[in-house]
């Protein structure tokens, strides 16, 4: 099947809200063709997926695409899904960066202007950036627009508000953390770093990985491997950076904790690290997780840890210390096997989902069996985002152009306060912030 049928069945997927369709028809589809606007929707079905480590990584691989190709829509648009990802990461103040970046290219400036939004903390390296002033990036990014593309309605221009609208909601979550939370401080680049499309099939691969590959790898000491972490309420992933891995041989053991529930170190199998090609490393984990709703997930440039908390805590850190090597009478005493054939290959979504599929387990007297309240809640909430957009949306298409102007002009000008669907009312004046009752607005100062 061609690339192109297997992206236009991969985006019937994604309307459908199909996310595991979606994410196998558009891999195959990339395998074949590494478009940007092909990654980009992958990205929007890993976040629905609810698998937002791969969301990030599609977004930056979309982003270089585009840059090869010289489209900037796509960049501006990568930039914003990359935004979207870090958002849902709880990584609010790099998410409020690069959706700046993603204003930036979709407005009229060059697209190479200097990375100084990361440098906007203060003396504990705090993003200082505040919701008050959010209004005034997207007046300056349209500011060198033409007064009839402002007024007319675009879809630039509407990606630009929808932006605007979504740096509130960065900013708002960034504002209830506490000053000592590192969410609160960007690390991000403004050009992420390029590690290529990440393989995300499920197919094994049964081709070993190339020796030049291997013998690079090989010289790497397990104590030397990068390591990254992302977590949220309840789960953690945990990627180990190194190149050359052979899944026929990979393997993840979990180390059991006193309880043989749970574990705090867990033992990868068949790295090529410390001169070897199949040496074993062990990881002391940030905190005990859940064996059984825990996994593995190898790709070209590193291995992939889905975890999930056994206790609903912030961890300070991924792992305790560095990686070192064990050897295999080491590994065998200490160690069980925990990880399933599907865990330990690929699993395209995080173990998380599957444990919030099959939980809760009490006893109850409805004919259909027990509910998980806490889905219904979340299909709820999602219900509910879909009809205020619908209505909205409807709203909008039945306007006339005069009603379509007033309601982006009073949208913009009140920071999403007001909505006037009165051209004659709204055109000469400035449409005035109109705060909710027992609300202020105050002057944002610099």
């Amino acid at each position: 099947m061609s690339a192109t049928t297997l992206a236009t069945l991969g985006a019937q997927a994604l309307e459908k809200r199909d996310w595991p369709t979606a994410i196998a028809k558009y891999t195959a589809a990339i395998s074949q063709t590494a478009s940007p606007l092909w990654l980009i929707n992958r990205s929007k079905a890993y976040v629905g997926n609810q698998d937002y480590t791969s969301a990030l990584a599609d977004s930056e691989a979309a982003f270089h695409a585009a840059v090869s190709r010289s489209n900037r829509k796509f960049m501006a648009e990568a930039q914003y899904r990359r935004a979207v990802a870090l958002l849902r990461l709880g990584r609010y103040a790099d998410a409020d960066c690069v959706a700046l970046w993603a204003l930036q290219l979709y407005g009229p400036g060059p697209a190479s202007t200097p990375d100084d939004e990361t440098t906007q903390v203060d003396s504990q390296g705090n993003y200082t950036v505040r919701k008050e002033s959010a209004a005034e990036k997207i007046k300056a990014a349209m500011s060198g627009l033409d007064k009839k593309a402002v007024m007319e309605v675009s879809e630039v221009r509407n990606r630009m508000v929808a932006i605007q609208a979504f740096r509130q909601q960065c900013l708002g979550a960034l504002e209830r953390l506490p000053e000592s939370d590192p969410s609160r401080k960007p690390t991000v680049s403004k050009v992420p770093a390029k590690n290529g499309v990440v393989d995300t099939q499920t197919t094994p691969v049964t081709t070993a990985a190339p020796e030049a590959a291997k013998k690079g790898a090989n010289q790497t000491a397990a104590k030397d491997l990068r390591t990254d972490f992302y977590q949220s309420t309840g789960q953690v992933t945990l990627s180990v950076f190194v190149k050359g891995v052979d899944k026929a041989q990979f393997a993840a053991q979990f180390i059991p904790d006193d309880d043989p529930a749970t574990s705090s170190a867990v033992l990868l199998n068949g790295l090529p690290v410390d001169g070897q090609d199949g040496a074993t490393i062990k990881i002391v984990l940030g905190g005990p997780i859940i064996i059984a709703e825990s996994s593995a997930r190898v790709s070209p440039v590193k291995i992939e840890l889905s975890l999930r908390k056994a206790t609903v805590v912030k961890w300070n850190k991924g792992l305790t210390g560095a990686p070192e090597s064990v050897t295999a009478t080491e590994a065998g005493a200490t160690s069980t096997v925990a990880t399933s054939d599907a865990a330990s290959t690929s699993a395209p979504a995080m173990a998380g989902s599957t444990a919030d599929e099959t939980r809760p387990s009490y006893p109850t007297s409805s004919k259909k069996g027990p509910v998980n309240w806490d889905k219904l809640t979340q299909e709820e909430d999602d219900d509910d985002g879909k009809d205020v957009n619908h209505f909205f949306k409807k709203l909008y298409a039945g306007s006339s152009d005069d009603q379509r102007r007033a309601m982006m002009k009073s949208f913009l000008e009140s920071n999403g306060t007001a909505l006037s669907t009165d051209w004659s009312d709204v055109k000469d004046r400035t449409v005035e912030t109109k705060a909710p009752d027992g609300v202020d607005v105050k002057q944002w100062k610099p």
